[in-house]
């Protein structure tokens, strides 16, 4: 056991203190192992080059990063619920250098590149996991949306719809498409502000560790305006909805399209033509098709009728 106690805090350090330190690039990430500079035990860390898997083609000419003392070794004072299962507790930041075919280690002395670097190094740990976790709840998401169907299908019924004129059944079709495609935006940027959404950001060097860690300080307010577009959206789609209803409910159905039907009457003669409603009068009424004329023929005259394809 190490006589250093154990302490989670950060320290300074020199760079004479990392001159034992080695960098490897192995699978486009970083590589470091060296003595840890307060408890001098043997160390290493891996440094990833992007905020997910993603092999880099460039090699990056500076990058700033946090370690962590990984010495295996048994320090006093350590608290059973530390972070790290290993080590002494120390963490400190470096600044790696492309020097000719390799690269150096020095301490890092901008603030905001270490401050960034915490946040990547705490993005990076267990990310494998998160997006696992994410990708299983995205499943009730795009069951969600295939749900929409359903919705749509019971508000636009087939029947419903075959009895309204043309433009009617064009206006019901833009009411519930545009409400299908209103409460899908809806459920994909509610469940993008819950879980995130999967992208690979390469953090080659520090400028662009500043622009991711940039990227991740607007994320806040980018979720807060994704959750207002996702609930204007959700209303709006239950007011298409609506809409979609009310001309089902309210609009004219069109006239039947009836079968041309020919009369032969008891004198030989063919009429041919479209019946018309009855009256008492007159209860068998006849458009013809050949001049359009409305006659009447008295049911004592009528030999037989039927319907015809045309006439």
């Amino acid at each position: 056991m190490s006589n250093l106690s154990y302490s989670a805090e950060r320290m300074a350090v020199r760079d004479e203190q990392l001159a034992g330190w080695t960098v490897r690039e192995v699978d486009g990430d970083l590589r470091l192992s060296g003595p840890c500079p307060a408890c001098r035990h043997e160390s290493a860390g891996t440094v990833p080059l992007s905020v997910i898997a993603y092999e880099s083609q460039i090699r990056p000419r500076s990058r700033t990063a946090t370690l962590a003392c990984h010495c295996g070794q048994r320090h006093k004072d350590r608290p059973e619920d530390a972070d790290d299962t290993t080590g002494c507790g120390r963490s400190w930041a470096v600044r790696a250098e492309l020097d000719g075919a390799g690269y150096v280690l020095r301490a890092a002395a901008d603030p905001d590149l270490v401050e960034a670097a915490d946040a990547l190094r705490r993005a990076a740990t267990g990310e494998l996991a998160a997006l696992r976790t994410a990708g299983e709840k995205w499943i009730a998401g795009i069951t969600a949306v295939y749900g929409l169907f359903g919705i749509a299908g019971a508000v636009g019924g087939r029947d419903a719809v075959a009895a309204l004129p043309g433009w009617g059944r064009l206006l019901v079709g833009l009411a519930v498409l545009a409400a299908v495609a209103a409460a899908g935006s809806a459920i994909l940027r509610a469940y993008r502000v819950a879980y995130g959404w999967p992208v690979a950001q390469p953090v080659r060097d520090d400028d662009e560790l500043r622009d991711w860690y940039s990227r991740r300080r607007r994320e806040p307010a980018e979720a807060a305006a994704r959750l207002r577009r996702a609930v204007f959206s959700a209303v709006g789609s239950l007011g298409l909805l609506a809409v979609a209803l009310g001309l089902l409910w309210f609009l004219p159905a069109r006239a039947p399209a009836t079968a041309p039907v020919q009369v032969n009457r008891v004198d030989g003669a063919r009429l041919c033509g479209t019946l018309l409603p009855a009256t008492a009068q007159e209860p068998v009424r006849l458009r013809r098709a050949d001049d359009g004329s409305v006659v009447v023929v008295p049911p004592a005259q009528i030999a037989s009728l039927s319907a015809v394809t045309k006439c």
